[in-house]
């Protein structure tokens, strides 16, 4: 028996050995391409051949037994290290082509998820202009809009990636302008922006709503949701079938009225969560460097996901919470909830403790 398990852990070892072998050669096939697409000046990334590798890989996972979700977890990660490397080969470089592409416009592009979407149109086949406040350089492989008043039909496309604030007024300056590409508005909540959208609609030009529920650092689409924002008047499933369909990410349709009451869980509470964590971690007596080293699974899991969020956009997620006119609701069950487990607690009440527990595990695991 000693002697079959030594047998089928020797095979074990040599096909580890060929699967980083394999990894390597598919990473040196990579760079290659990433260098191919440096020296032509292609975008590094297809979220098109994204998907098609994706459906591949699950589709011949099944057809030999293995779990289709974990083989696409594995390419996953593979493909997201192939991305990182072929960014650090590309350099920026405008295309001598560029006149016959068509034309984005991406207002608020110099922000973090504005140099997103600029990258990502450029990789679906646009000439991309940013329009931005800031005054740093803008990168090569892009052009400067500097004038919202003027040069606007040009266009195809116009996606605002600004902050909640002032989007709005961006949206009723566009009104004036007679435009007549798609206009995309991004926003993570729609009520700020909802008279911006009216001025649009009512000057008649096409305007859509979407809210990408990723950050900037995403690399693939894989798991990722795109809220498609329905209402009366607005384009927004044109754009998603236009400019989104393409991609492994998933099309989420949801009525524009409903958007910010479900964000309450989505976002408003998941952050807010965090918030509490991350705060409450720094005030405890227990220096955080100490609590790395006794902490578990859970804590680590919380720690990174905190950790992560913290170091992302802070007036974003003020805003989240602040124009949200719903969060109020929110606070509300907060208190309640923290309330009836502390009492729970203090009184000794175990069995109303895992009754608390039981209902909302209940509820959890209809999900899975």
């Amino acid at each position: 028996m000693d002697e079959g398990l030594d047998k089928w852990r020797s095979e074990i070892r040599a096909l580890d050995s060929e699967i980083i072998a394999r990894a390597a050669r598919r990473m040196e096939l990579a760079l290659k391409i990433g260098q191919y697409k440096a020296d032509h000046q292609l975008p590094v990334k297809d979220f098109r051949v994204e998907k098609e590798i994706i459906e591949r890989t699950r589709t011949m996972a099944d057809s030999m037994g293995l779990s289709p979700d974990f083989a696409e977890h594995l390419m996953t990660l593979i493909m997201g290290h192939s991305v990182r490397e072929q960014n650090k080969l590309h350099q920026s470089k405008r295309s001598e082509s560029a006149s016959s592409l068509k034309n984005a416009l991406v207002i608020g592009g110099l922000g973090r998820m504005g140099r997103w979407f600029s990258q990502y149109f450029q990789s679906i086949g646009f000439q991309v202009s940013i329009h931005d406040i800031k005054s740093e350089e803008t990168p090569e492989t892009y052009s400067r809009h500097h004038d919202l008043n003027s040069d606007l039909n040009r266009y195809e496309v116009i996606l605002l990636t600004t902050p909640m604030a002032a989007t709005p007024a961006l949206l009723e300056l566009l009104a004036k302008q007679s435009v007549k590409a798609l206009i995309i508005e991004t926003s993570s909540l729609k009520t700020p922006v909802l008279s911006g959208l009216k001025a649009l609609k009512e000057s008649g030009a096409k305007v859509a709503s979407i809210h990408p529920m990723f950050g900037p650092d995403t690399d693939l689409l894989v798991d990722k949701n795109i809220l498609i924002c329905r209402g009366e008047g607005l384009s927004s499933e044109e754009a998603a079938a236009l400019y989104f369909h393409s991609t492994s990410a998933e099309l989420v349709m949801i009525d524009i009225d409903h958007h910010d009451q479900d964000m309450l869980s989505t976002l408003g509470l998941t952050h807010f969560i965090n918030f509490l964590f991350g705060i409450s971690l720094c005030e405890q007596a227990l220096p955080i460097d100490q609590a790395k080293k006794r902490g578990g699974s859970t804590f680590f899991e919380q720690f990174e996901t905190t950790r992560a969020l913290f170091s992302e956009n802070h007036e974003l997620y003020f805003d989240i919470q602040a124009l949200n006119p719903h969060s109020s609701e929110l606070y509300e069950k907060l208190r309640k909830v923290l309330d009836r487990l502390e009492q729970l607690i203090q009184t000794k009440d175990k069995k109303g403790f895992l009754n608390e527990l039981k209902r909302a595990d209940a509820v959890l695991r209809k999900t899975l």
